[in-house]
């Protein structure tokens, strides 16, 4: 998934914040011809929307290695990451 700090800085010339961790308010987005809205979260409001069945058991949020290959990418990676990568089990029946 995203990870939820990717949204709060702007991939371009200067890298610049352009929103707080903590802001809710829903950003719109355009991908060629399709649209919709992305509702952030940040990692705390994550947990709670797992289902009571599952635990998490690991959590990474990993540097981008190779930048250099996509240059439109890395002032924005060089200061956090992309991606969350949040790994649940089962438990019980």
């Amino acid at each position: 998934m995203p990870h939820p700090a990717f949204r709060i800085v702007t991939r371009g010339q200067p890298t610049v914040l352009r929103r707080s961790y903590f802001d809710h308010t829903p950003i719109p987005w355009v991908v060629g011809t399709e649209t919709g809205t992305d509702h952030p979260l940040t990692i705390s409001d994550l947990f709670p929307a797992e289902p009571r069945n599952f635990r998490v058991d690991n959590v990474l949020d990993r540097a981008v290695e190779g930048v250099a290959a996509r240059p439109a990418l890395d002032r924005g990676n060089a200061m956090g990451p992309s991606t969350l990568i949040v790994r649940a089990r089962k438990q019980g029946i």
